[in-house]
């Protein structure tokens, strides 16, 4: 893979070769051939690319990604599979346009629509950032112009997670996808409580559950979040996964 030295993500992936062991543990136990795969927060493309090779040509992988210079490294990526279809664009509650808080190559993993980037406050106090005005769209609006049925929707949007949902609502009643979220409460200023999307998906029938590499355990939730990723389960899948032999 293509990737822009030495940001964060860009050295785990030129070091390692992979990111998130336990996420993308759950995405091969989840993705099958022919499924759809929403990657909302694509950034440099990994989890798409690996989405890609999982569902296979018969399947679907679309990939969000609103900053244009990360974007041109993702187009990068996943140039010769036609199977993946980016897009320039950012996930939100209503379609129309917001302003991105852009922090330079470096920094790109931190891009967010919020006003300030969701990191500890002393790591926030050295980021300097450029505001961009971006197009925005709500997954429930661009899966039914393209008549998408979503298997698996990732969701790492730098404290947007709550508002990407609520975009979502259709797509959550109707093809109960697995979902991931990235959480994490610093203190940033107009960040909602990781717990209200967690607590969101609960009130729609989703199960909460913790990432392990070796699988999945219930989640309970908790006022407070440190920096992680979880997946939800919708309570009437008959899927095949990881959901622990415990779980409802």
């Amino acid at each position: 893979m293509r990737v822009v030295l030495p940001e964060l993500v860009a050295t785990d992936l030129w070091c390692d070769g992979a990111i998130e062991p336990a996420l993308t543990g759950l995405f091969r136990s989840v993705l099958r051939p022919g499924g759809v795969f929403i990657d909302v927060g694509a950034h440099y493309g990994y989890h798409s690319v690996l989405a890609s090779d999982l569902v296979g040509p018969s399947g679907s992988v679309v990939a969000f990604e609103p900053n244009r210079r990360t974007f041109s490294v993702l187009v990068a990526n996943v140039a010769s599979r036609p199977n993946v279809r980016a897009e320039e664009v950012a996930l939100d509650d209503a379609e129309g346009e917001a302003a991105l808080q852009d922090y330079g190559p470096r920094h790109s993993s931190l891009c967010t629509l919020l006003p300030e980037a969701r990191v500890p406050a002393a790591e926030r106090a050295s980021l300097r950032a450029v505001t961009a005005i971006v197009r925005t769209t709500t997954l429930d609006a661009y899966v039914e112009a393209r008549g998408l049925r979503p298997d698996v929707v990732k969701i790492d949007a730098e404290g947007a997670e709550l508002a990407i949902l609520r975009g979502a609502a259709r797509v959550l009643e109707r093809d109960r996808p697995v979902v991931t979220i990235e959480t994490g409460d610093y203190d940033s200023p107009g960040a909602p409580p990781s717990a209200l999307a967690v607590r969101f998906l609960e009130e729609r029938g989703y199960g909460a559950y913790d990432l392990r590499v070796d699988g999945v355990s219930p989640h309970a939730r908790m006022e407070r979040y440190a920096y992680d990723n979880l997946a939800f389960i919708h309570r009437s899948a008959s899927r095949e996964g990881p959901v622990p032999p415990d779980s409802p």
